[in-house]
């Protein structure tokens, strides 16, 4: 019969796959900085740029700011639980707000 390994065990045989190794602390905690206000940016240009192209007043670009950092917020929720009941590293892909040029 099989013996189930310990979860000490389980914790200390070596990630298969890179995105699974865990970091030293301050390294986690510099991506995680580098992380979180790359994403503010990311999250705060959109609505400031829109905003602005369709005339809305300050407190209408204020909303679409709160709406954005809310959908972020719950878009992050939802992959940390798909992530958790999968049991494995997510990654996560995000659409390109990258300039097209026409032709």
């Amino acid at each position: 019969m099989e013996k189930k390994m310990s979860v000490s065990k389980q914790s200390q045989r070596k990630p298969r796959r890179p995105e699974d190794e865990r970091l030293p602390v301050g390294t986690s905690f510099a991506y995680g900085l580098q992380h979180v206000l790359t994403m503010y940016g990311g999250i705060i240009a959109v609505p400031l740029i829109i905003g602005k192209a369709a005339g809305l007043d300050d407190g209408g670009i204020s909303v679409l700011i709160a709406s954005c950092l809310f959908m972020g917020g719950l878009a992050t929720i939802l992959h940390r639980g798909v992530c958790r009941s999968s049991g494995r590293s997510c990654r996560w892909s995000r659409a390109s707000r990258s300039p097209a040029s026409p032709r």
